[in-house]
């Protein structure tokens, strides 16, 4: 065998074994493998599938067996079979933002962002002041284009959250929503003692499944949550440029929202 490849093959390895302590709950499993890569999906499975084989020979188990049912039952497909297992309500995602003010605003800000993107948590990290931007005071932020699709990306802003995001900019916070661990360990810990299968990523699956109640199309939706170009929404708004079909979809966008930020605001403002 090549020594290049056997020593990638032990370093791939040795970095994608950090997966395999999420096997016990497969939901959590099933939502970081969705956050991840089609190339880097492949290497995990690879390293717990090799890990298995390697205890089914070492100590007489059958864990290569809960393995493949495992992943059989979940799909991985997106994560898609297993979506309802981590979706939230309404009255959930209004209660997760109420519980979590009570620890931490940032943590609050999170949520309701999430909420009213559907961006995916990974970008969280990764957003500045700077990739905020408006058309005609419609407001969102631009991610860029993803490494796995070659598409633009944007994450819709409702006027409130952006109003409540300057206040945050004026007193010196350095990125739109970073937060302390410990802020964050604390809420989310709180979140869960009333909400146990609450996540991050379940305010995505909310997001779709909200703006489809309000009427938004699915291609809209797709759009919105980076899944699709904007020229898919184009055979609809054949008259229209690029900018102005943005500003028409965060309109809609920013209507809809209009019921789960009427429940939320006086949260904020009690704080």
């Amino acid at each position: 065998m090549d020594k290049r490849f056997s020593k990638k093959y032990a370093d791939d390895m040795k970095r994608y074994s950090y997966y395999i302590q999420y096997l016990d709950d497969p939901i959590e499993f099933a939502e970081i493998i969705s956050e991840v890569s089609g190339n880097v999906r492949h290497k995990i499975f690879k390293t717990i599938s090799n890990f298995c084989k390697y205890l089914d020979l070492r100590y007489g188990l059958e864990t290569h067996t809960y393995w493949l049912s495992l992943r059989k039952k979940l799909g991985f497909k997106w994560a898609g079979e297993y979506q309802k297992g981590v979706s939230v309500s309404l009255e959930e995602a209004v209660k997760a933002i109420e519980l979590a003010i009570e620890e931490s605003k940032a943590v609050a800000i999170r949520i309701w962002f999430l909420a009213v993107s559907g961006s995916r948590p990974i970008y969280l990290k990764f957003m500045s002041w700077n990739n905020i931007a408006n058309i005609n005071n419609y407001y969102y932020v631009y991610i860029g284009r993803e490494k796995s699709t070659k598409r633009a990306y944007i994450a819709a802003l409702t006027p409130n959250l952006y109003k409540v995001l300057m206040k945050f900019k004026e007193r010196g916070k350095h990125t739109p929503f970073g937060v302390s661990r410990d802020h964050e360990y604390k809420a989310l810990k709180r979140i869960r003692e009333v909400i146990p299968h609450f996540r991050y990523y379940a305010l995505r699956h909310f997001n779709a499944t909200y703006l489809l109640i309000k009427g938004l199309m699915k291609e809209e939706i797709d759009f919105l949550q980076g899944r699709a170009p904007i020229s898919v929404l184009q055979r609809y708004y054949l008259h229209l440029d690029e900018k102005q079909i943005l500003q028409l979809l965060l309109d809609k966008h920013n209507k809809a929202f209009r019921e789960f930020e009427e429940r939320i605001l006086g949260f904020f403002e009690q704080a």
